[in-house]
């Protein structure tokens, strides 16, 4: 094998080469370096530029990404206030709900309320009605059993009033004036008298029923003079004659007993017109009946020691009443008061 030669190492010629070529390799590294330099900048201004678009856009990332994160939150938290508000309203729906169910039940139990009252007071108006109804029944029954059959409860002297022993004086010039329709329409007043007098009169007046109230007919006035009107309602409910004078004689003793300074007048039973309205008496009533019944009482007069007023001479003509003295045939008109108040006028005035 052939050896290799010795490399022969000649500084001399390498110096000598160096130094030929010395300027030029300057030069040639300069000019390397220059451009290496160049590169270099290019380069780093490259990796600026590109690192400054990686830092944009990683920013730009990170921005996206942030403002997806806010935009999540803010989804989320409108999804919270809307879920709130859903809450909220479905518990103001409750609320209002359950206020008006309350109202509603308030309602309903005014309603109930004020249908018990009207209830109530209907209840209590139908039961008043009934009891006045049941009043009133009584008591027209009570006058109409007591009119027709006077003695149904039991005698006279069983319910009349005895002598009251509160009050004896009497007041000068104190007159009472006791009778049936006849006395009742008689206004004094309108005929001029000036004196004291007191007119406690009843349409349908009858001795029984006087017997029935001497106490708040008679005695509680305290009169001075009594004049007694009645008859023609004994007459019209049936009471014979008979019956009748036993009744005006115990009337009569029972004033006498409890009012002894009171002087008694009695009146004549007044005349009717012989075609006087059909239907206003029931019963059968005549002149020829009236004057025995007016006999019976100036005879009982007589007996009780009192004052008898024929009154029936002064309104009668030809057996009947005076034509000019009533509209009816039954009741006076004014110039038939007026015969009346001359007469008692005389007495009293």
């Amino acid at each position: 094998m052939a050896k290799n030669k010795p490399y022969k190492y000649n500084s001399k010629s390498r110096l000598t080469q160096n130094s030929q070529s010395f300027p030029f390799k300057v030069k040639s590294m300069k000019k390397d370096v220059k451009e290496n330099l160049e590169n270099t900048l290019t380069k780093l201004k490259i990796i600026d530029d590109t690192s400054k678009e990686e830092e944009k856009l990683e920013g730009d990332f990170l921005k996206d990404r942030f403002n997806k994160k806010n935009d999540k939150k803010k989804k989320d938290n409108n999804k919270e206030k809307e879920k709130v508000k859903e809450k909220d309203k479905s518990k103001d729906k409750k609320e209002d709900k359950e206020k008006i169910d309350n109202k509603t039940k308030e309602k309903e139990k005014d309603n109930e309320k004020f249908i018990e009252k009207i209830t109530f007071f209907r209840k209590l108006f139908l039961t008043m009605s009934l009891v006045c109804a049941i009043l009133l029944l009584v008591l027209f029954g009570a006058n109409f059993i007591s009119k027709q059959f006077p003695n149904v409860f039991g005698s006279a002297k069983n319910r009349i009033i005895v002598k009251d022993k509160k009050s004896e004086n009497i007041v000068d010039d104190n007159y009472l004036f006791v009778g049936d329709f006849y006395t009742k329409e008689f206004v004094f007043k309108n005929y001029g008298s000036d004196y004291h007098y007191v007119n406690v009169s009843t349409d349908t007046l009858t001795t029984q029923e006087l017997l029935n109230h001497m106490k708040d007919m008679v005695y509680d006035y305290n009169p001075s003079v009594v004049f007694l009107e009645i008859g023609i309602m004994d007459m019209e409910i049936g009471v014979g004659e008979e019956e009748f004078i036993r009744n005006y004689g115990h009337i009569i003793d029972l004033i006498k007993s409890n009012r002894p300074n009171a002087v008694i007048i009695v009146e004549s039973i007044y005349p009717l017109a012989d075609g006087y309205e059909d239907g206003f008496f029931k019963g059968d009533i005549t002149n020829k009946k009236i004057e025995s019944r007016n006999k019976a009482i100036m005879n009982l007069a007589k007996t009780k020691d009192v004052e008898y007023l024929d009154l029936h001479s002064l309104l009668v003509k030809k057996g009947e009443l005076n034509a000019k003295y009533t509209n009816d045939g039954i009741h006076l008109n004014k110039e038939g008061y007026q015969v009346l108040y001359q007469e008692i006028n005389s007495i009293v005035g």
